[in-house]
């Protein structure tokens, strides 16, 4: 047995233990969501028409990995962040490295980075502030499909991560839209309320409000939670609602 194979087999072994541990220690549900994804635009496609249709001439994207997103992008500049990858326009390094050197700010920015949730709420918050004026901020793997998906340790070779939390959590914030288009993995759509004081939606602007939890530790929500509520917690919206969406902060 090569060394690939190997650490293949150790990687599969600590999968297995990480979710025997999770499902003790922390939460064992076995209903599943079936999403049929591949019905619907991959996130380059998304992206690509946010760009297109917005004008955007400045994207960036933390957490490139194998560039299978990053490199069908189509914009006047684009940076990728990664701290394991290089090539042009990548620069090897953490997003909060970058965040606390950076200067630039950007029209578009994609998180898809490490998905645990500490470091994607640091990777919205810096986000948000590196914002131009009527900027977005798109975050994928936003709608894990079962369990072992969001189990953190990571515990299959199919990982959203519990990236769906941290939405949840900025769904409680006044200032900000936060939905979540129904495709590839679940991509959550973010924008500043002022910067489109005119747009008139009929998607859910209020806030989340969670009467009966702590909303001071978010990482505790349960997948149970998560499966019977996960619409209206994540303000979720078909990609037809999307292209209404994108219509309207057109104009």
């Amino acid at each position: 047995m090569n060394f690939k194979n190997l650490l293949y087999k150790f990687t599969k072994i600590k999968y297995r233990l990480n979710s025997i541990v999770y499902k003790i220690f922390r939460e064992n549900f076995d209903l599943k969501i079936n999403y049929d994804f591949e019905k619907f635009p991959k996130r380059w496609e998304i992206i690509n028409l946010l760009i297109r249709e917005l004008n955007m001439s400045k994207y960036l994207e933390i957490g490139v990995y194998k560039l299978e997103n990053f490199s069908k992008i189509i914009c006047e500049k684009k940076i990728g962040i990664d701290p394991k990858s290089s090539g042009h326009n990548i620069m090897q390094l953490t997003s909060d490295k970058f965040f606390k050197n950076n200067k630039e700010k950007f029209d578009l920015v994609f998180i898809d980075g490490l998905h645990q949730f500490n470091q994607v709420k640091r990777d919205i918050f810096n986000s948000l502030n590196i914002l131009n004026n009527r900027g977005l901020l798109l975050i994928h793997d936003c709608l894990p499909d079962r369990l072992r998906s969001q189990m953190v340790p990571r515990s299959h070779d199919k990982w959203n991560g519990d990236v769906w939390k941290v939405i949840v959590d900025f769904r409680t914030h006044n200032s900000l839209f936060v939905g979540t288009i129904i495709a590839d993995e679940g991509i959550a759509l973010i924008f500043k309320i002022e910067d489109y004081q005119k747009v008139s939606l009929k998607l859910n602007y209020k806030k989340l409000d969670l009467t009966n939890f702590n909303k001071s530790n978010f990482k505790k929500l349960n997948f149970k939670d998560y499966y019977y509520n996960y619409n209206s917690y994540l303000n979720t919206i078909t990609y037809n609602n999307f292209i209404d969406l994108l219509r309207i902060i057109k104009s």
